[in-house]
């Protein structure tokens, strides 16, 4: 039983990285179902268990305490994971919780039931976990750490007005290659496309075309993209970047993938249908400013090296996120927002040793 109005204990399990995990459901708020290629279920074993299964339901999340949450004395930390990712795999296996350990904080982490989840149902989960780790460590304020797309759900918790904010209750945020000024990856290279319409874990994003053309002949591909009903987030997080960055014209049928229309190899409704379909929800998020008190920090990577994936070379970038994204932020709000640049990848930026040393160090900044 819970002493949070609103949350509902679910189960608790045992894990290899953590001294357990809890699996919380969230009665306070109203979710829609969201439905589940094979490629967005939850396929590590831990992870099902947790939940209990391998479609969670959308109100469900996963709180996971560090080893020593109870035996450390410093501060209260909330680890939040991105697209694709689970709390086991980015932070627990070694990485950045027993980094943050040893310098004496207590850790936690939010695992989501769906790996491209609509990112207020995120932020609203983010909200539950910062309530439940402040209770369970007796602490006033917490630090969240969030990459990539769970860096815009932490955002969404610390800024004025949202419904499930956590005013008072964040003293800092730091993201690790957050769009915060989203991104157009899947538009500005539709050769991923074939790559992308697998339905397996390794091709785990949208596509950009709703029909394909293949084997010689043309191939319905709606449920696989961005327009279909399976990738919520990655509508939300579009932003066309091509008057900063222009596409490379030799990739296939770019300009129409972009624009919407039937090329020689794709048919695409165009970016800014997808955007519509997020509810344009970039320039929204700029309208928001963070809570007064929260202290945040934006580092973005400039390295785009990251071994077996296709990578970004239309500006600097981590790989997959413009470092420009990364690092865009409004300018009032918060106690002061503040941008680090860092030589690494979209991956190496969670747990390369010199992050490790870094992340922790930048709690106290």
């Amino acid at each position: 039983m819970s002493i949070i109005t609103g949350l509902e204990s679910v189960r608790s399990i045992s894990s290899k990285y953590w001294e357990r995990i809890e699996c919380w459901r969230d009665a306070a708020h109203v979710f829609v179902q969201e439905k589940y290629l094979d490629k967005t279920r939850q396929s590590e074993p831990e992870i099902a268990a947790g939940f209990g299964s391998r479609t969670p339901e959308t109100s469900s999340f996963l709180l996971h305490y560090g080893k020593r949450w109870k035996t450390n004395a410093g501060k209260t930390v909330i680890l939040v994971h991105g697209a694709t990712d689970n709390a086991n795999r980015v932070w627990g296996r070694g990485g950045l919780a027993d980094a943050l350990e040893r310098s004496g904080c207590r850790v936690f982490a939010v695992t989501f039931p769906h790996k491209h989840g609509n990112l207020f149902y995120e932020a609203a989960h983010v909200a539950s976990a910062v309530k439940l780790a402040r209770a369970a460590a007796g602490a006033d304020r917490v630090a969240l750490i969030a990459h990539s797309a769970g860096g815009i759900a932490a955002r969404l918790c610390v800024c004025a007005g949202a419904g499930y904010s956590c005013a008072g209750m964040v003293e800092r945020l730091i993201t690790l290659a957050t769009p915060h000024g989203g991104m157009d990856f899947i538009f500005r290279h539709p050769q991923l496309n074939s790559f992308f319409m697998l339905d397996n874990p390794l091709a785990c994003a949208p596509m950009s075309w709703d029909r394909i053309f293949t084997g010689g002949k043309w191939r319905d591909t709606l449920a696989l993209s961005v327009y279909g009903e399976y990738f919520p987030m990655q509508r939300q997080l579009l932003h066309d970047w091509r008057d900063k960055f222009p596409a490379n014209s030799s990739e296939p049928d770019v300009e129409i993938t972009y624009g919407g229309g039937q090329g020689a190899a794709g048919h695409s409704q165009g970016i800014k249908k997808a955007m519509e379909l997020g509810g344009n929800f970039i320039a929204e998020l700029h309208s928001r400013v963070f809570d007064a008190g929260v202290a945040v920090t934006l580092v973005g990577g400039k390295r785009n090296d990251m071994e077996g994936c296709s990578v970004e070379t239309d500006g600097v970038s981590d790989g997959l996120v413009f470092l420009e994204s990364a690092c865009a932020a409004p300018e009032t709000g918060g106690a002061g927002v503040r941008t680090v640049t860092v030589d690494e990848n979209h991956l190496s930026i969670t747990c390369s040793p010199a992050m490790l040393e870094l992340i922790p160090s930048l709690i106290d900044r």
